[in-house]
């Protein structure tokens, strides 16, 4: 953690007291004093006024005695007094002095360590020599530490005990702290208000908190992580152990009061995967500080995780059925699944399971393959998923999030483009509020079915992943900044309670069976949480340091070149031969992976699929190209003749592949790692 200082919030601390040894020692026959420094006690015990989540600069003084030599400086240290310890940081700037004083400034609270009500922070004044260089950050677990340490005050313990000044975030957290119910755990999904659809309202009496929202809110909670956040998020977390079945799964939606299930239809697939990401943000916090809550929070994990895993689909591209005996497979979902099998995998392995890692690091590959399966690279946007177990593609409607969470879960430069389509299509200005405290209110709607209203949820979507992807200087996120919009929405949005976010300014129909509403509700006002802590909720790390960073940044991808029109030109049909190219990542050096063509007429369709014999060329720079043929001399290809091109990337060290193949899915082909999504193609054959 870097601690920076700035000028905001300048408290000084008055009156004086004097600290550290008096003991005299005598040096070569004289009489030496031995160094000390005090730090100055501040009024009121110690407690200070700084607005909650914000950071509080408060101003330090103090004396010194004797006179400093040559190199010796003093900086003022701060220890967070969180659980677990994290030991003192030491500021950058170091203390002026003036005779036998100083003065500095010692910052309190940062991105990993918020303020909060309550929250209580150690002050030390100490005495460096920088002989030898400036004094390092840490932290370090004992003062006597910090590399050329001479000598420390007594600490001083701030209190952060009064919300002074109401910030956005604040006020965030307190819509969710108010709603969570003390006895099960969980929050309400939606608040309940005369104005809202008498169906709906009849559905809100029963207080339904959906698992989704309510992993939503752990990890927003771990995302500030106070003493009283986290404490909230294990309370969720607990919650979630005391309704989980013998089957391993969580009921969509619970009664947030009474803790019973509220019937629905099925046991989501990408919802059990929420929890699954919550539950292992859970095991991460407490593993070593608690070991038996870890230990049960990671058996439920991999419960849920099984569960998920045992709705396998092995036709199209694969994937992960919506829930048990679905026969949609959802990108979203198998998005969710991705990130949450292979974190999964990560903790099974580190624990040494291998085995069991594996078994998940195989799911995740699955799910994998059909998000990238879904990816148009004709218009860079992803289809929502399949129908009938995986066999059709389903183009429409097209929601928001598989156009921003692929790119946050997955990683890959290629995933910029769904970004970029939808900030070309799928940008709207709410109808119902054009305008709140004079911000022009803009951002995705649900889906292209209704492009009405702008949804909360999905502004905050794309806030979190063009952060991720360092896209924020996008000229639309720049007119429509989602951080200002969504603050503009809390104070001023139809029927808002002034805390939390409400899901649209009005009726937005989804596509998908069901509307959102105008009414405060935990999803958006969680998402919104995490892009202003700037937190990847798949991954739980920063959004700052560009895609880069991603912890799968180094996961090889594909993409195809899109020819004019989608039209490949030849000489002849028998076969027609052309040149497929485009762009990879991971490919170029790696010795077993190579890159091969499928090829799948489908008008007239000739039943199976065809891999291409002859590998891609690869430059340095991933740049590709291949050659590929439709038809042949007994079944040449005609003029206008429809057919799919595809792209796997493969690893030979994994197997042969296949020449001919019905499905995209690593259960046909062992060797696969990528695929770059279909291309609808056309033929063009000289007369």
């Amino acid at each position: 953690m870097q601690l920076r200082i700035s000028s905001s919030h300048a408290i000084t601390f008055v009156g004086v007291v004097l600290l550290g040894s008096t003991t005299g020692l005598t040096v070569s026959g004289c009489r030496h004093r031995p160094p000390s420094v005090s730090l100055e006690t501040p009024p009121n015990g110690g407690e200070v006024c700084c607005a909650v989540d914000d950071v509080c600069i408060v101003a330090a003084t103090g004396e010194f005695r004797p006179s400093l030599p040559r190199a010796h400086v003093v900086y003022v240290a701060v220890k967070p007094l969180v659980t677990p310890a994290v030991g003192y940081f030491v500021q950058q700037t170091p203390a002026t002095t003036a005779g036998l004083t100083w003065s500095s400034a010692a910052q309190l609270g940062s991105a990993e360590f918020p303020l909060q009500e309550g929250g209580r922070f150690e002050l030390r004044a100490i005495i460096v020599d920088v002989s030898d260089g400036d004094a390092p950050i840490g932290p370090f677990m004992n003062i006597e530490a910090v590399p050329g340490f001479v000598v420390a005050s007594d600490s001083t313990t701030i209190a952060i005990t009064l919300v002074c000044e109401a910030t956005v975030m604040s006020r965030l957290f307190r819509f969710l702290d108010d709603r969570q119910n003390d006895t099960t755990g969980f929050l309400p999904s939606f608040d309940l208000h005369d104005d809202l659809p008498d169906d709906f309202k009849a559905f809100l009496v029963d207080n339904p908190g959906f698992l989704y929202d309510n992993a939503l809110a752990a990890l927003a909670y771990f995302a500030r992580r106070g003493d009283a956040d986290v404490e909230r998020a294990g309370r969720i977390l607990d919650g979630m152990l005391a309704v989980q079945k013998d089957t391993g799964a969580f009921p969509d939606a619970i009664n947030a009061v009474t803790g019973q299930d509220i019937p629905t239809p099925d046991f989501g697939t990408g919802n059990q995967m929420w929890a699954v990401l919550a539950l292992l943000k859970g095991y991460d916090f407490w593993q070593t500080t608690d070991p038996d809550r870890a230990a049960d929070y990671l058996v439920a994990t991999e419960a849920a995780a099984e569960f998920v895993r045992n709705q396998a689909n092995s036709e199209g591209c694969g994937g992960f059925v919506l829930f048990p005996g679905s026969t949609l497979v959802s990108t979203e979902h198998n998005t969710d699944a991705y990130a949450a099998f292979s974190r999964l995998a990560d903790v099974l392995a580190a624990r040494g399971d291998e085995a069991a890692a594996e078994r998940f690091r195989s799911a995740a590959a699955d799910a994998r393959i059909f998000v990238e399966c879904m990816f148009d690279p004709a218009t860079g946007r992803s289809w929502t998923g399949t129908t009938n177990l995986g066999l059709s593609i389903n183009t429409f409607p097209v929601p928001e999030d598989t156009q921003t969470w692929p790119l946050l879960s997955l990683g890959g430069a290629k995933w910029t483009r769904s970004l970029e389509w939808l900030l070309a299509n799928l940008w709207v200005t709410a109808g119902s509020c054009p305008t709140l405290d004079g911000v022009n209110v803009c951002g995705p709607p649900s889906s292209d079915a209704d492009t009405s209203e702008v949804w909360f949820e999905g502004l905050a979507h794309v806030w979190v992943a063009a952060a991720a992807a360092d896209m924020l200087g996008d000229p639309r996120l720049q007119e429509c900044a989602p951080e200002v919009v969504l603050a503009a929405v809390q104070s001023a949005a139809p029927h808002t309670d002034g805390l939390g976010i409400v899901a649209a300014c009005g009726t937005l129909d989804t596509g998908f069976n069901f509307s959102y509403f105008n009414t405060p509700a935990v999803a958006p006002t969680a998402w919104a949480i995490l892009g202003f802590r700037g937190v990847n909720p798949f991954w739980d790390v920063p959004t700052e340091g560009g895609l880069s960073g991603h912890p799968r940044a180094d996961a090889p991808w594909v993409e195809i070149d899109v020819p004019p029109d989608s039209q490949y030109s030849c000489e002849t049909g028998d076969p027609c031969v052309f040149e497929v190219s485009g762009r990879s990542a991971g490919v170029a050096g790696a010795e077993s992976l190579a890159i091969r063509v499928v090829i799948n007429p489908t008008d007239p369709s000739a039943g199976a699929r065809f891999v291409q014999a002859s590998p891609a060329s690869v430059d340095e720079q991933g740049a590709w190209t291949a050659a590929a043929q439709l038809g042949s001399q007994e079944f040449p290809a005609g003029n206008g003749d429809r057919f799919e091109v595809s792209v796997i990337i493969v690893d030979s060290s994994a197997g042969a592949v296949p020449p001919a193949i019905h499905s995209i899915t690593r259960a046909e082909i062992p060797a696969l790692v990528a695929t770059s999504g279909i291309l609808a193609a056309t033929a063009q054959v000289a007369p």
